[in-house]
C-alpha cells in the first residue's frame, strides 16, 4: 500500500541518485556518495534547508560587462537592443545558475513556473521580476504566490487582465486562475457549473479583477510599485477602470459576496479576500498536491495513492497554510517516493519517468563536470553557448523551448494525459536526445555542424580523478559508470552488453588491465590514447541508452 511513513536507513547510491536527480539539477559522483551516507531525513533537509547562493545575482551584458535590471540602467545598453536580446540573456542567466545550485529551489522555480505558466515576453525587467518571483516562493507559500501572480507584470500581460476593465470585461485570466493554476474544473455536473466552480464565479473573478494594470518601466523604482514582500516590481490598481460592485460567487464558494473596494488602495484587500475564498476549498491543496506529485514522483495517481498520498500531503498542505516546504520535505522523505512500499518494487518510481530535455542537459553537464563559458570574463561566448547551442540546437530539438511553452496549459509532458512524460519522445526528438553524449565528447552540435563554443568533455581526467580504488579492473569500471550514470542497476545480459561489446571491444576482460590501463600507468598517465577511446566509446554508449533518458 502507498505510504508516507519515513524512508529508513542510509540511502545508499541507487536511492541518493534518485532523490538528487528528482529534486535538483546538480549531481556528480561525488554527490551521490555523499548523500549515499545520508539518511532521507538529512537529505532532504540539506537540499531543502541549504540557503541557495547565487553566482551572480542577475544576468551580466554581454556587451557592456555589466548587470542591467536592478543593479544596472538601461541607458548603458546598446541602442536600438531588443527586448528580446535581453531576456534570452536572462534565461540563460537563469540556466546557468541552475546548473549550479545544488538546492532544490532552481528545481522548485522551475515547477512553480509549470503551475503558472507564461511566455517570454514584456520587458526584460519585468520578465526578470517574473523568474525572481518564482524563485522567492520556490519553497515558500503557494497561496502567497497565486495572490502575488495576480499582479504580476508578465501575468497582467500574458493573460490580457491589464485589458480586464470594468467597460469591457476579460475573464481570460480569471478563467486560467480557477481551472489551471488554483483548484482544476472537476467534472461537470450542469450547464455551466463544474465540481469546483461555476462559468457565473468565473464573471464575478473577472470584476473582481478589473482595473489591475501594468506598470510603467519608468516607474520601477517608485515605492508605491513596489510588493512590499518581495521588493519586486509589480502591477498597480487603477481605481477609475475598477468595478465596485459587490461581487457574489455560487454555492461552489457557499455564496460568498466579496464587498466592492471603495479606493484604489481597498482594491488589495478585495483581491485578497477573492484568494482567499478560494483557497479555503478543499479542492485547491489537492490540486496542487497531485501536481508536485506528478512532477517529482510519477506520472499515476490510483486511488490508493490519491488516498493515501494525495489527501494526507493536501491535509497537511491545508494545515501549514500553503507553505511548500513541509509537505515537499514530507514526501521527499517517504518511502514511496523510493519505491519501498509493501506492494511496490524500486523501479516503479526509480527510474519510471523519462527526463525532461532540460533535465538530461544539466543532469550530464553537472556530472561531468564540464566547465561553460563564464559569463563575467567571456560573456558573449557564454550568450553564444547558451543561446545557440543549449536552448537553439538542443532543447527546442528536443521539444522544450526552455520558459516558452506552446500555450497557457505549459508543457505537454507535465500535464497530457496518458501519455505526460512520454511526449518527449518522437521521431523529431529522440535523435538529439540520443547524440548528447557524442555532442560533449567531440565538443560539436553533431546535427546541425558547429562547435559548442570551446565546450567539450575530456573524458580521461574526469574518470581518473573520480573513479581510483580499482580502476584497472574492467567490471569494476563498467560497474562504477553504470552505478553512476543510470538510475537502476542493469540485469546481467544488459550488463554483459556494455561490458563485452562496448568497453572490451569483444576482447578479453585482461586485455583491459593488460593492453589499456597498464600502459597508462607505465606512462606516468600521460599517454592518455591507451583508455581514451574505451572510455569515450563506453560514455557515448551509455548515454545513447534508453536506460539513461530516464531519472
Amino acid at each position: 500500500m502507498p505510504s508516507l511513513e519515513h524512508h529508513s536507513g542510509v540511502l545508499g547510491k541507487t536511492f541518493a541518485g534518485h532523490l538528487l536527480r528528482r529534486s535538483c539539477y546538480m549531481i556528480s559522483t561525488n554527490r551521490i556518495a555523499t548523500f549515499a551516507e545520508y539518511t532521507a531525513d538529512q537529505a532532504v533537509d540539506i537540499l531543502l534547508d541549504t540557503p541557495p547562493n547565487l553566482a551572480l545575482p542577475e544576468p551580466i551584458h554581454h556587451i557592456t560587462g555589466e548587470h542591467f535590471i536592478n543593479l544596472g540602467t538601461r541607458t548603458d545598453l546598446p541602442e536600438g537592443e531588443s527586448n528580446g536580446t535581453r531576456r534570452n540573456l536572462i534565461k540563460n542567466w537563469w540556466m546557468n545558475e541552475a546548473l549550479l545550485d545544488g538546492t532544490a529551489t532552481s528545481k522548485m522555480s522551475f515547477f512553480l513556473h509549470t503551475c503558472f505558466t507564461t511566455a517570454d515576453e514584456g520587458q526584460d525587467e519585468k520578465y526578470f521580476d517574473h523568474i525572481a518571483l518564482l524563485r522567492f516562493y520556490a519553497l515558500g507559500n503557494f497561496k502567497a504566490l497565486a495572490e502575488k501572480m495576480c499582479v504580476d507584470n508578465i501575468m497582467l500581460g500574458y493573460l490580457d487582465n491589464t485589458q480586464n476593465d470594468k467597460d469591457a470585461p476579460n475573464e481570460n485570466f480569471a478563467r486560467e486562475f480557477l481551472e489551471l493554476f488554483t483548484i482544476g474544473k472537476g467534472d461537470q455536473t450542469a450547464p455551466g457549473d463544474y465540481t469546483n466552480y461555476t462559468e457565473g464565479d468565473i464573471q464575478e473573478a473577472a470584476k473582481l479583477l478589473t482595473g489591475f494594470k501594468t506598470t510603467g518601466i519608468d516607474d520601477r523604482h517608485n515605492p508605491i510599485y513596489i510588493d512590499p514582500d518581495t521588493n519586486l516590481f509589480r502591477g498597480r490598481p487603477v481605481y477609475s477602470r475598477h468595478n465596485t460592485e459587490n461581487k457574489t460567487f455560487s454555492h461552489r464558494f457557499n455564496n460568498l459576496t466579496i464587498t466592492g473596494a471603495v479606493s484604489a488602495e481597498d482594491m488589495w484587500r478585495e483581491l485578497h479576500e477573492f484568494v482567499e475564498m478560494v483557497f479555503a476549498q478543499d479542492a485547491a491543496p489537492q490540486y496542487f498536491v497531485r501536481r508536485l506529485y506528478l512532477h517529482f514522483v510519477g506520472k499515476q495517481i490510483t486511488p490508493a495513492i490519491e488516498q493515501n498520498i494525495i489527501l494526507p500531503l493536501a491535509q497537511d498542505l491545508k494545515v501549514a497554510n500553503f507553505e511548500i516546504k513541509p509537505v515537499l520535505r514530507r514526501l521527499l522523505k517517504s518511502k514511496h517516493f523510493y519505491g519501498q512500499d509493501d506492494s511496490l518494487e524500486p523501479d516503479t518510481v526509480v527510474g519510471a519517468t523519462i527526463r525532461s530535455p532540460w533535465e538530461l542537459w544539466c543532469h550530464s553537464m553537472s556530472m561531468f563536470e564540464v566547465g561553460v563559458p563564464d559569463p563575467i570574463t567571456d560573456a558573449d561566448r557564454h550568450r553564444l553557448f547558451y543561446n545557440g547551442w543549449v536552448r537553439n540546437n538542443f532543447l527546442i530539438p528536443c521539444g522544450m523551448d526552455l520558459w516558452k511553452p506552446s500555450d497557457v496549459a505549459g508543457y505537454p509532458a507535465y500535464y497530457q494525459t496518458p501519455s505526460f512524460y512520454r511526449e518527449w519522445f518522437n521521431s523529431s526528438t529522440i535523435t538529439t536526445r540520443y547524440l548528447l553524449g557524442q555532442m560533449l565528447l567531440t565538443g560539436k552540435k553533431v546535427i546541425v555542424g558547429g562547435t559548442l563554443n570551446g565546450v567539450q568533455l575530456d573524458i580521461v581526467p574526469w574518470f581518473t580523478s573520480h573513479f581510483t580504488e580499482d580502476p584497472s579492473n574492467a567490471t569494476w569500471v563498467v560497474n562504477e559508470l553504470i552505478s553512476y550514470l543510470l538510475p537502476l542497476p542493469l540485469p546481467q545480459e544488459r550488463f554483459d552488453y556494455f561490458l563485452n561489446e562496448i568497453f572490451l571491444d569483444g576482447l578479453h576482460p585482461l586485455s583491459w588491465l593488460y593492453d589499456n590501463w597498464t600502459p597508462y600507468e607505465d606512462s606516468n598517465f600521460t599517454e592518455d590514447s591507451y583508455v581514451r577511446t574505451p572510455l569515450e566509446n563506453l560514455v557515448k554508449a551509455i548515454m545513447y541508452a534508453p536506460e539513461y533518458q530516464l531519472i
